[in-house]
């Protein structure tokens, strides 16, 4: 697991907090005039295009590929679940090599 801290702000707004993960950021927002900001960054910074192109509607959102083409996906923290596909993907892939 990764480790979390929240990051001090400068701005004095408490109602926005950032919270720092290894590998990426989460941001808890409180208020829609914050969440209207945030997306509309997302767009500046073409985030949005990527999550609409492969349709994720929810994080996490797991593909599986082979050659290039999408085999299964899972949306959602559902770790049973996540851990079957995987043994299914690894099983059908070395099935194939027999």
């Amino acid at each position: 697991m990764g480790l979390c801290f929240t990051k001090p702000k400068d701005d004095g707004d408490d109602s926005d907090h950032n919270v720092e993960f290894a590998g990426g950021n989460v941001n808890i927002i409180t208020a829609k005039e914050s969440w209207d900001q945030k997306l509309e960054e997302a767009k500046r910074d073409g985030k949005v295009d990527f999550s609409s192109s492969w349709d994720i509607k929810a994080t996490p959102t797991f593909f599986f590929l082979r050659d290039g083409q999408q085999i299964d996906k899972l949306v959602g923290a559902n770790k049973p679940e996540l851990q079957k596909k995987i043994t299914a993907v690894v099983d059908s892939t070395t099935g194939d090599q027999k």
